[in-house]
């Protein structure tokens, strides 16, 4: 307890003297800067054909893209560039002020600290990631006990199809479920961004709880309609879509081929209508855009991909099939699309792909109808060819491959658009 105060004095006694801390924050902004630059320039280099190879350097990259598909690229690549940096924690005085604040769960400067240094990316230093965490841990630990608990006695509210979700509501409130988190954690998730990755186990438990406190906040009578203008019902649906879009599904992309933390994503997001989801969906696409881990893993998704669609046949589409899965686990927004397009333009890949597409999961198939729907609702295409009766190749395509689609595979359409 005495040490535990001792370090409350000293990092307080730190905030004050907050100007005086090295180096000063625009130097390490700029030194961060240059830095993230030269990461997306390495990520944007990735697919990109090298014109000044050989005819034989490119046989062996094909050799070698028959051989394996690398799932733990883009973490590899992230750890490097962590490496490299591994030396600021200690030699930054903010940084490490930000160490002390979360060693003693001072979350409310912490997170002062966290919006002041966010252009150097705190959180990718595993100290500041590990501080987090823990933080995390400790602030829906009984959340998650009593979501424990109503699975253990039996309830089935927080867990099953979401089509349940809402007659088993009564059941979970009679055995007092209840389930209320505080707007810190969700303000910790924020900081956390995609680095939530680092611990799966933790990312699922957050899945489960944030699930136990939607199910929570309904009424009793599963009447969702008559009371989604009540204050509370509104705010934790913001809440849960603000950890889904900053946290949740960027965090997604770098966990390697875990069917797992996809269905546990899927419990949550099945809560949620169809235009929410959509909506996230969209805005996940732009993630890219300021995070250069998250540019590199869809790079990267998008050629290994296109490298085994290449090679998609009758004879090894049992393997070939399960890779472009465990692709699809980490990015299904960038694989379904590639494949989508491919589709578009080679009519011939409809049969192997559909029969690939069984092993996708159910958030996946919901990625898949946004993706679909989203190319059909695209601007600027002819959905007619040039004597105005016959339909375009793509269109044709297109509607050739979801009817095989929706013919050969089955999954729960119950909270989808497409039924």
């Amino acid at each position: 307890m005495l040490i535990r105060l001792m370090l409350e004095y000293l990092v307080a006694v730190a905030l004050l003297k907050y100007v005086h801390l090295l180096p000063k924050d625009e130097e390490a902004f700029e030194h961060y800067s240059a830095f993230s630059a030269q990461r997306f320039d390495e990520a944007n280099k990735i697919g990109k054909i090298n014109l000044a190879a050989t005819g034989k350097d490119l046989m062996e990259d094909e050799k070698q893209a028959d051989v394996t598909v690398d799932l733990y690229a883009a973490v590899d690549m992230e750890r490097e560039a962590v490496s490299e940096r591994s030396t600021e924690v200690e030699s930054n005085q903010s940084l490490g002020l930000l160490r002390g604040f979360l060693s003693v769960d001072d979350w409310y400067h912490a997170q002062i600290l966290f919006d002041r240094l966010s252009p150097l990316d705190p959180v990718a230093h595993i100290q500041i990631c590990d501080g987090l965490f823990s933080l995390i841990e400790k602030t829906i630990s009984f959340a998650y006990a009593v979501v424990c608990r109503t699975i253990i006695q039996g309830s089935g509210s927080l867990i099953g199809s979401s089509s349940d979700a809402t007659e088993s509501v009564a059941t979970s409130s009679s055995q007092s479920s209840f389930v209320d988190l505080p707007r810190e954690l969700f303000q910790m998730l924020t900081s956390s961004g995609p680095y939530m990755y680092r611990d799966p186990i933790l990312l699922q438990k957050v899945c489960r709880v944030l699930r136990g406190y939607y199910l929570s906040a309904l009424p009793e009578s599963g009447d969702v309609v008559r009371l989604d203008s009540r204050p509370r019902l509104k705010e934790v649906k913001l809440r849960i879509e603000e950890a889904l879009g900053t946290c949740i599904l960027p965090s997604l992309q770098l966990i390697p081929a875990n069917p797992a933390v996809g269905q546990e994503i899927w419990e949550l997001m099945s809560l949620l209508p169809y235009e929410v989801r959509y909506r996230l969906y969209g805005e996940w696409e732009k993630d890219d855009e300021h995070i250069p881990m998250v540019l590199a893993a869809r790079q990267i998704a998008k050629l290994d991909t296109r490298r085994i669609l290449k090679r998609l046949a009758k004879e090894n589409l049992k393997q070939l099939g399960r890779m472009v899965a465990k692709l699809a686990h980490a990015n299904p927004m960038t694989v379904l699309r590639t494949i989508v397009h491919q589709i578009e333009a080679y009519k011939d890949m409809i049969t192997p792909v559909v029969d690939a597409f069984k092993y996708l999961t159910q958030l996946e198939y919901d990625v898949l109808e946004y993706v679909v729907i989203e190319r059909l609702a695209q601007s600027g295409r002819e959905k007619l060819k040039d004597n105005g009766l016959n339909l375009s190749d793509w269109l044709q395509s297109l509607a050739s491959f979801w009817g095989h689609l929706y013919e050969d595979i089955k999954w729960d359409t119950s909270g989808s658009h497409v039924q």
